[in-house]
């Protein structure tokens, strides 16, 4: 939206950094005294003792979990979508929002040519175009901020990750606007989509190298000719790399051939191209979508957008609705009761159990083990950077008891392989809804007249780094210790078997 990155949000304008040689004084150091009370206490609190010994031996996130909270859910729901798919498995990357996006979407085809429920649209092929579209982005944001100082807050917060796995709803709709989608026959899983790390940590300091390139060329007063030549060829060698990585990517225009055998056995073969294909067979069009946040920390019913957030030059911003969170349940159930699932994002990490595939706020007992609970509501968490969005996955159903107005709980579609939860589905509470759920995408179709508008005014924007652009950032606080329930964020490439932080 052209002037949009000037018009940033107030609190994005205070990008000075604070410099002082101000220390603590003395007396606020702690004393051996206070030790010495503090020990007494502990030591005279049978319940505490009992504590230290359980956490010392055990795994801290069993002795937290309320065993009569988690033998009270049952993976039964009033409504279903009506048919449910093979939970898909992201491996090592970051990549929930686009496979999300593609189980959302891989419904239509199924259906209509009664495939098996393994079917699954190519998540490496948009991984690949992202990949790309993201480098030339990044390099774009470069040029656009060439006279901003090197150390301040926005182009550090630029270069500390120019590329990684994570996006958005919007980012999807640029992708297949641009170049279409294959079935996952057609362009299968390579070891670099499965596990990105190394391509990530390659193209990182490559990107760096090339900003601090152009940003020279620019200080001594290269026209904009040469520092776009400049950049094509830097662009050439990312193609290079990634290639090399993917391997051979069909063009959004190439012809490629699709054979499938069906639940009857009957044989068909097709010839499609990318865009064909998705303009032609997949009925759920990314375009046709809008995204409805919850961030009470700003007015509702606004339009919001993130400062240099996005994936294609010239493609759409993301763009964002704010509504109340009983609003964002509404719209969700109504997706839900019209026979089509529901993509969603939410900060997957916090109450949650991930062997039992639960997602609840009553799930750890904290005040009975230590004594003290958290106390911050959801707007505190983000002010404070305690919460953000952190992992996309998609509502499949909800249950909702006779007499009550809203579901009492929500099945969800996660993409973390079948061996967690209910074979790969999870259960979110309507209470973990409130807290934790950022986000839900749902039919333009489904909004109420006075909000229409809002789909096309100058959004309210948003500083570079605020949480709502978090799930458009993964790969630098997340990737998901896969041994238990408790969350960890972890750098990447740190963690055994890390997934989404998404």
């Amino acid at each position: 939206m052209p002037n949009a990155h000037k018009r940033l949000d107030q609190r994005a304008m205070a990008d000075s950094m604070e410099l002082s040689s101000d220390v603590p004084p003395a007396s606020a150091a702690l004393t051996a005294e206070f030790v010495a009370e503090q020990s007494s206490s502990f030591d005279a609190d049978p319940k505490l003792r009992l504590a230290q010994n359980a956490v010392t031996r055990s795994d801290v996130r069993d002795v937290l979990m309320r065993r009569d909270v988690s033998n009270s859910f049952n993976h039964h729901y009033s409504v279903k979508v009506a048919q449910e798919c093979k939970v898909t498995d992201q491996k090592r990357t970051g990549r929930c929002w686009i496979f999300a996006a593609l189980n959302v979407m891989r419904l239509g085809i199924m259906n209509k040519f009664s495939l098996a429920d393994d079917f699954e649209l190519s998540q490496s092929y948009l991984f690949f175009w992202d990949k790309l579209e993201k480098c030339n982005y990044f390099l774009e944001n470069v040029l656009l901020t060439k006279d901003k100082p090197l150390d301040g807050r926005l182009l550090q917060h630029l270069l500390k990750e120019p590329i990684c796995d994570g996006g958005q709803w919007d980012m999807v709709t640029n992708l297949m606007g641009k170049y279409g989608a294959v079935p996952k026959s057609v362009f299968p899983e390579s070891k670099t989509s499965m596990n990105s790390v190394w391509v990530n940590r390659f193209l990182t300091a490559k990107l760096r190298e090339y900003a601090l390139r152009l940003r020279g060329m620019a200080g001594k007063g290269a026209v904009e000719a040469d520092l776009h030549k400049a950049k094509a060829d830097m662009m050439a060698e990312v193609y290079k790399v990634l290639s090399v990585h993917f391997g051979a990517v069909p063009k959004p225009d190439s012809k490629f051939e699709w054979a499938i055998t069906n639940k009857h056995k009957a044989f068909k073969r097709e010839e499609h191209t990318p865009l064909g294909f998705y303009r032609d067979l997949v009925d759920t069009k990314a375009d046709q979508m809008v995204s409805i946040i919850h961030d009470p920390r700003n007015p509702y019913r606004r339009s919001y957008s993130v400062s240099y957030l996005g994936n294609v030059v010239g493609g759409d911003i993301v763009r964002y609705i704010n509504l109340p969170i009983e609003e964002l349940k509404r719209y969700a159930a109504a997706t839900l009761d019209g026979g089509q699932p529901c993509w969603m994002g939410v900060d997957v990490f916090k109450s949650y159990h991930i062997e039992l595939g639960i997602l609840d706020t009553g799930m750890y007992d904290h005040d009975l083990v230590y004594g003290v609970s958290p106390g911050m509501t959801k707007e505190e968490r983000l002010r404070s950077g305690e919460s953000l969005m952190s992992h996309a996955m998609v509502f499949t159903g909800y249950d909702k008891r006779d007499g009550e107005n809203i579901p009492n709980k929500w099945r969800v579609e996660n993409s973390w392989g079948d061996t967690r939860g209910n074979k790969g589905y999870f259960l979110m509470t309507n209470a973990w809804f409130d807290e934790y759920l950022f986000q839900v995408v749902v039919n333009k179709s489904l909004l109420d007249k006075d909000l229409l508008p809002l789909l096309t005014d100058e959004p309210t924007m948003l500083p570079a780094w605020d949480p709502m652009g978090s799930l458009a950032s993964v790969g630098r606080q997340e990737h998901q210790q896969q041994d238990g329930g408790g969350g960890l964020r972890m750098r990447e490439g740190n963690v055994a078997d890390p997934r989404c932080r998404i």
